[in-house]
């Protein structure tokens, strides 16, 4: 019995390195996934609050015109007035 703990903890010492390695390949990949998603959410969401500061509006919400009128428009001009990266 002895031997058979042994067996295991060494083989899970042995497999230790690759899941540490798949672990964090796994986080950055989901993290370049959700930020550039993350960023337009937060553009639409603050919008109102720098609406003075915004020299080219686009859309008008109500009394207040906006840059961004959905989440594929907002992408759309991030994207063209920033650039991707």
């Amino acid at each position: 019995m002895e031997q058979g703990k042994t067996d295991a903890v060494a083989d899970a010492r042995r497999k230790l390195p690759y899941y540490l390695l798949f672990a964090g390949l796994s986080a950055g990949a989901a993290s370049i996934g959700t930020q550039p998603l993350d960023v337009i959410k937060t553009r639409i969401q603050t919008q109102h609050c720098l609406i003075d500061q915004i020299q080219k509006p686009t859309v008008q919400i109500g009394a207040r015109e906006v840059p961004y009128k959905g989440f594929f428009s907002a992408g759309r001009k991030i994207v063209a007035d920033e650039g991707f990266a």
